[in-house]
């Protein structure tokens, strides 16, 4: 069975004096969800309180797999967040306004749990529009290629009124489908008209 690197056995923070604290490095990879794992690194501290020990992550830094927004090509995202800082506490409180944002020490075993913390933090730093570069020229509205990899010869700036009859979302349906299913189709789809019927 894989060790957990971020549950964290704090049993001499917890019968130290109050102001205690150990430092050290994480580098580890982070199961993001059923499929995907981000390998992150972080400098950490603990310390004990009075009511909670405090946890601060410096220097996070993460990498994972996203699809650029102009282009739809697959690229690594680097993510970097300066400060994680949170508490877990001691006793659950009576009231709890959060319950996704409260961390709680296993008390029992003396151990707290860094990777939803993580996680959570992840989640908030993911790009909204990500992007291969800033200077990422998309794809043609008219036949999809790829314009980072050469010109395809056709007019970019497309007048709206021959939007209708380009149809440039067409081609870009075309490539969502072969992203998803990994599979090149050109088939177009025919319609089929049925006969009138006469009511009787």
């Amino acid at each position: 069975m894989r060790k957990n690197k971020f549950k964290l056995n704090i049993g001499s923070i917890l019968e130290a004096e109050e102001g205690a604290h150990v430092e050290f490095d994480i580098d580890a990879s982070l199961k993001l969800d059923d499929k995907n794992e981000i390998p992150l690194t972080a400098a950490v501290q603990v310390m004990k309180l009075q009511h909670e020990v405090n946890v601060t992550a410096k220097k996070f830094t993460a990498e994972t797999s996203v699809i650029c927004s102009r282009c739809i090509k697959k690229f690594k995202q680097k993510i970097s967040i300066k400060l994680i800082e949170r508490q877990f506490l001691f006793e659950r409180p009576r009231v709890v306004e959060d319950a996704d944002d409260l961390y709680l020490v296993d008390m029992k075993n003396a151990t707290i749990d860094i990777a939803e913390l993580f996680r959570q933090e992840l989640l908030l730093h993911f790009p909204l529009i990500p992007l291969c570069s800033l200077k990422c020229k998309g794809l043609c509205a008219v036949c999809g290629k790829n314009l980072n990899l050469g010109d395809c010869g056709h007019n970019h700036d497309v007048d709206i009124s021959s939007i209708e009859t380009q149809k440039p979302l067409l081609k870009l349906k075309e490539l969502f489908k072969q992203s998803q299913n990994g599979k090149t189709t050109d088939k177009q789809t025919k319609s089929s008209t049925k006969p009138n019927q006469k009511k009787i």
